[in-house]
């Protein structure tokens, strides 16, 4: 009887003892098993349990302006933007709705373990228009500066004299009351300005039965004509003219050489003077310097070679910007390359394995890009400084169109088509993906530009103006072009500005919300 009563107590003890076990063992398991689904959602994995499966996943962000939009991911309503969600892998359909404005649809490839940043331009579908300058008189011509936000303007007034007017495009709060300035009214028609690429400034050519004058014109200001702004051009008749691109010199560039005119302390330099029969490519930057490429090619040599040489706008050389640049002669390499759907893989350059073809014809240098873009006769190039590597833009001849305000891409031509090259920078987002993509629908003709700092373009097509983003989708058009003479797009992207002709030719400055 004690025996048994000793057994009883003995299993009494251990069934007490294991149920603690047991639960510990379950807590680990569970912790462990917790800890795995934990790494899995941090590595991108969605675990689905009522199918019993594990899927990567990625992110989307949907960041529109205006915001407070409808968000529909595969036709599915999930809210108000600005929106994230974490998505499976691979193709999604994103689509915007907002009252008042024209519907957004995009096909997004959410890549694993990335948050794809989606910005959309939601564009108004009533474009009022209101006039901002009824000028009351008729329009002669007019010019307008590089970034298009300063024009200068030639109008016949009423008594059949001649005004010339500045008219900010971009301007600022302070500026609305001095917008447009009367400059300078004359009798004679017979005008030309440069004007330097900020606007600020203008080389203006009076034109008389005398003769030539020119002048440095403040645009800011009234101008008189008078010996202290008239500027003596006869050594550089033959030379072409063209500003600098810091807004501070005008260049003359003839067979011979090339000369710069400080406009600040109103002196002549020589940048450099040119040696028959060798080929001068250069290009002026923001910076105040003038790249030239120098051909150091030897010869019976396999391959081209350049220097890039900066030299200031008074004739002082600097250190050469990129030593040496080879190029291939032989177009071997660039045939195989445009049979291999053209890898945007980032490469060195050396005599030996240089992946560059072409004679080169053309440089763009920018340094708030980064790089610069070389064009040869049969390619062309980005190279990054920082990296001291290339990359191939595109395997047959391009021309430079403009570089985005963002400083991220470039527009260029070939054959007819307009493409985008975004460079090879350090982004995380999956749309911003270095290489080059065509602009769907868009031809040379449609002269594309690119709208302020965004990835987004306004052109012309079939008559009409148009807005879309930089791949060329969700085109939207504006207005018709009938009675436009000029129009762009402000980088705030609020207005479109227009230079128009009403009924009795009377030339006006209408604006149209966007």
């Amino acid at each position: 009887m004690l025996y048994f009563t000793y057994k009883m107590a003995k299993g009494k003890q251990k069934q007490n003892y294991s149920v603690p076990v047991l639960l510990s063992t379950l807590s680990s398991l569970l912790v462990i098993a917790f800890a795995i689904i934990l790494f899995l959602l941090a590595k991108g994995y969605r675990v689905d349990f009522s199918k019993q499966e594990v899927s990567k996943t990625g992110a989307i962000s949907i960041r529109p302006t205006p915001s407070s939009a409808i968000a529909f991911l595969d036709d599915e309503e999930i809210g108000r933007t600005p929106k994230s969600r974490v998505v499976g892998i691979g193709k999604h359909t994103i689509r915007l709705e907002k009252d008042g404005f024209h519907k957004w649809e995009k096909e997004i490839d959410i890549l694993d373990e990335k948050t794809t940043i989606v910005t959309p331009w939601l564009i108004l579908k009533d474009n009022k228009k209101y006039t901002a300058w009824n000028s009351e008189r008729e329009i002669e011509k007019f010019w307008v500066n590089e970034s298009q936000d300063v024009t200068i303007l030639l109008l016949k007034e009423q008594n059949g004299t001649y005004s010339l007017w500045r008219y900010k495009i971009e301007k600022a709060l302070w500026e609305i009351l001095n917008n447009p300035i009367k400059l300078w009214e004359t009798d004679n028609k017979n005008i030309e300005i440069l004007l330097s690429p900020d606007g600020n400034y203008a080389l203006l050519t009076n034109t008389t039965e005398q003769g030539n004058s020119s002048y440095l014109l403040n645009t800011s200001t009234t101008f008189t004509p008078a010996t202290n702004n008239q500027i003596d051009l006869t050594s550089v008749a033959n030379h072409s003219v063209k500003w600098s691109l810091d807004n501070k010199h005008l260049l003359f560039e003839s067979k011979k050489d090339l000369l710069s005119y400080n406009i600040t302390d109103r002196l002549m330099y020589s940048v450099f003077t040119k040696e028959e029969g060798k080929k001068y490519i250069w290009t002026s930057a923001k910076d105040g310097i003038i790249y030239l490429l120098k051909d150091n090619t030897e010869e019976n040599s396999k391959v081209y070679t350049y220097s890039l040489e900066a030299i200031s706008l008074d004739g002082v050389k600097g250190a050469p910007l990129v030593k040496t640049i080879y190029m291939q002669k032989e177009e071997k390499y660039i045939e195989y390359y445009r049979a291999q759907d053209y890898q945007f893989v980032p490469f060195t350059s050396s005599p030996e394995n240089t992946q560059n073809v072409g004679e080169i014809d053309y440089i763009y240098v920018d340094k708030q890009a980064g790089g610069i873009f070389i064009s040869t006769k049969v390619a062309s190039y980005w190279y990054k400084f920082s990296t001291n590597k290339y990359m191939t833009v595109y395997p047959y001849p391009t021309k430079f169109i403009s570089i985005s305000g963002d400083n991220k891409r470039f527009m260029f031509e070939s054959n007819q088509d307009i493409y985008t090259f975004t460079f090879f920078n350090e982004t995380l987002n999956p749309l911003e993906e270095a290489g080059t993509k065509i602009i769907k629908d868009i031809k040379e003709e449609n002269k594309p530009r690119w709208i302020g700092r965004s990835k987004h373009i306004s052109y012309v097509k079939d008559g009409s103006i148009y807005i879309s983003e930089s791949d060329g989708e969700n085109a939207i058009k504006i207005l018709p072009i009938d009675n436009v003479n000029f129009f762009t797009v402000k980088s705030s992207r609020d207005n479109i500005v227009t230079f128009e002709k009403d009924t009795e030719e009377i030339f006006n400055i209408n604006e149209y919300r966007l």
